[in-house]
């Protein structure tokens, strides 16, 4: 199994992609053209485009707050804190509509 901390930040970079292909969208940019702009493979794009559907861009942008927040939280608190700030971290983003399709993405 993975650790949590690795979960978050696989979690992490998979909300990041996902909100920088609905921004693009937003721009009037295809999928392609975010993925080659960022080096992603079209594998990489088609997979992301997958996950994406089943997210709203206030979702994405909800869960991405949930993140930033934790890592603030992780940096400032003590070590032996950390996992547990982790923990509460992926079940607050797990208990939010389309975590399973999130995690199973990964």
């Amino acid at each position: 199994g993975q650790a949590p901390e690795q979960l978050l930040g696989l979690m992490g970079t998979r909300i990041r992609d996902m909100l920088l292909l609905h921004t693009g969208r937003l721009e009037g940019l295809d999928a392609g053209t975010v993925g080659s702009r960022v080096g992603w493979s079209p594998g990489r794009v088609a997979a992301l485009q997958r996950s994406q559907r089943d997210f709203t861009l206030p979702e994405l942008r909800e869960a991405q707050a949930v993140l930033v927040a934790t890592d603030a939280a992780l940096k400032s608190r003590p070590a032996h804190e950390r996992p547990t700030l982790t923990l509460l971290a992926l079940l607050t983003l797990a208990q939010r509509r389309g975590a399973a399709e999130l995690v199973a993405s990964l």
